[in-house]
């Protein structure tokens, strides 16, 4: 199978499931050994040469972290507001929350203006997030 085709098939196969999960447009744009991703199509808005939207993260086990708050904090999902330049292929987290099992909100990062650009990468759910967004070349 062709890389096209293989993506294609898990986009399909992202949008099957994430309509009878979600109700809304989260497409499957990869996974890693810890967590599914999802990019929320309706959530992409244009903000001068950027483009911003959401991302989801969903763990396959619960986690444990402290973050700033001192306390631990048990969550299974990640919920990104994330704004991607695609002329240079970079992008940033411009907000973070860590949400539980029941969709509660456990800690939030507030506002990142400031936030580091990073490279997307050849491969994996950065790239595939641009071409969602940005379009595939």
């Amino acid at each position: 199978m062709t890389l096209f085709f293989q993506r294609f098939m898990l986009v399909i196969i992202g949008l099957l499931f994430n309509s009878a999960v979600y109700g809304e447009r989260w497409v499957f744009v990869g996974a890693d050994t810890e967590a599914k991703f999802y990019v929320d199509l309706d959530s992409v808005s244009q903000e001068n040469e950027n483009k911003v939207f959401k991302k989801r993260g969903m763990y396959t086990n619960v986690l444990t972290d402290e973050f700033n708050t001192g306390e631990p904090v048990v969550f299974k999902i990640t919920e990104a507001t994330v704004e991607m330049d695609c002329a240079l292929e970079l992008n940033r987290v411009r907000l973070l929350e860590i949400i539980d099992e029941a969709g509660n909100v456990k800690w939030s990062s507030g506002l990142m203006p400031r936030q580091l650009w990073l490279s997307i990468r050849d491969q994996g759910h950065s790239r595939t997030s641009f071409d969602f967004v940005c379009g595939a070349k």
